[in-house]
């Protein structure tokens, strides 16, 4: 059998297998546990209600949700607090009370909202079938979950998704997202898709169909740097391209401009009418605009809290165990030898499907500095106080989505530097496989001991 079909048959059991660990998390994980995913809903009911664009940092909802909201904030770091038979009832049926309050949306309005889609279509199919506020919100989490999935097949039928990439899906911070009613899965998947295009056209002899293709993936990448402005970079794509005549110069000027100019134009109208309306991302008294000028007029400061920043070991260290999972609000870690052994495990997968292609190597490691970089200074203008001696509100999960692209544009199952060693032929196969299930007993342990047991 071709090894392709074998890697695609192989992806479809993974993907249904991540697939069914996100449902049963969707039983066992509490509403609204992951970060901002309130808001992150919020804009979801907005948009089923035609509220596309939140006005003034806001949008109205039923008042029982605000009820659910505050309910469910109880357990932030109360580890006490725990999900009982009696209140997962009570929350279940509450009914609509058709009166509104107006829901603050800190940093989640300024989101295009193509990547609410998938949890408002949950919505609107709550609604036509008459469902109670909590199955509102259960139904947004199913269809996000759906949708990511549907849009990982698509990915693999297009190119086959790297192990490595599998894993990356895999992780317990991935999948702990993926059930939430916030984007997140939705733009892993979304990211998944951009690279399976990209390699498509990068890979194709012939240039017949590239420019469908190429508006395809222009698309696909404005609806995520459009909710994830620090993957901006990921339009060097299309000059990439054109560098290697994969695309016209003409072809790759087009997709790039018109991808680069409205989203451009959408976070500009973002911060001017939706976030400066709410006051939102000011500090130290000043604008993220007013504070991106002063470290521009300060470079020292800006290189001294850059390097304080990226050399410090505990912050290194919260970047990569968030990275791999601590769930919740950033108050459930793991078992700490999971961190090890998925670290370990993760660094035999970098090396066993390491592809040779130093053009896609050298592509991928200058994203993933820029994307980093550019991180930190949005984080540094938008959350960091003057005073502080590091960048603040940086979180590991941010980066899940630019190591999914870097994975699947470094990765080839067939191409690694062990691809005739017997014993790495095994493992390559079967390690996404361990992987997986590691990573769903870690999360089931992990949630469970957190949420339901005293």
């Amino acid at each position: 059998m071709n090894d392709s079909l074998v890697g695609k048959n192989s992806n479809t059991v993974l993907i249904g297998w991540l697939f069914f660990i996100s449902v049963v998390l969707t039983l066992l994980v509490p509403s609204f546990q992951a970060p901002d995913e309130i808001n992150h809903f919020g804009r979801a009911l907005g948009l089923a209600d035609g509220q596309i664009f939140a006005k003034g940092g806001a949008i109205e909802v039923d008042s029982t949700f605000t009820r659910i909201f505050s309910m469910q904030s109880e357990f932030k770091f109360q580890y006490d607090f725990k999900n009982t038979r009696a209140l997962q009832h009570h929350l279940e049926h509450l009914p609509w009370t058709h009166q509104t309050d107006l829901l603050s949306l800190p940093n989640t309005a300024v989101y295009f909202p193509l990547v609410y889609v998938p949890q408002a279509i949950g919505v609107l199919i709550a609604k036509l079938f008459g469902l109670l506020p909590y199955a509102t919100y259960q139904a947004a989490r199913l269809s996000a979950i759906a949708i990511s999935f549907l849009l990982l097949l698509w990915a693999n039928r297009i190119r086959t998704i790297p192990p490595l990439v599998i894993m990356l899906l895999g992780l317990p911070m991935s999948l702990f997202l993926t059930t939430s009613a916030s984007p997140d899965g939705v733009s892993f998947a979304l990211t998944t898709l951009a690279a399976a295009l990209f390699l498509k056209i990068y890979h194709q002899q012939s240039q017949e169909g590239h420019l469908k293709t190429a508006c395809l993936l222009a698309a696909v990448i404005f609806a995520i740097i459009t909710a994830r402005i620090n993957t901006f970079p990921i339009l060097l794509l299309f000059p990439f391209l054109a560098l290697y005549r994969k695309l016209s110069a003409k072809q790759a000027a087009v997709v790039f401009s018109a991808t680069f100019l409205s989203a451009l134009g959408w976070v500009v109208y973002a911060f001017k009418s939706i976030a400066a309306d709410g006051g939102f991302f000011v500090n130290s008294g000043m604008t993220t605009g007013q504070k991106a000028v002063y470290y521009l007029q300060n470079p020292s400061r800006l290189v001294k809290i850059f390097a304080d920043t990226l050399s410090h070991p505990d912050v290194n260290h919260g970047y990569w165990t968030q990275f791999i999972g601590v769930l919740g609000w950033l108050d459930t870690p793991l078992v700490r030898g999971y961190y090890f052994i998925f670290s370990a495990l993760l660094v035999v997968g970098m090396i066993i499907y390491y592809n040779k292609d130093k053009r896609l190597l050298v592509l991928s490691i200058f994203l993933l500095l820029v994307i980093n970089l550019l991180t930190h200074f949005i984080l540094l203008v938008s959350w960091t106080n003057l005073n502080d001696l590091t960048i603040q509100g940086v979180q590991g999960r941010y980066f899940i989505p630019i190591f999914i692209l870097v994975a699947y544009l470094c990765s080839d199952d067939g191409a690694h530097i062990f691809a005739k060693n017997h014993i790495t032929a095994k493992l390559k196969l079967w390690l996404p496989f361990a992987f997986i299930f590691l990573s769903g007993i870690a999360l089931v342990n992990a949630v469970t001991n957190r949420y339901l047991l005293n």
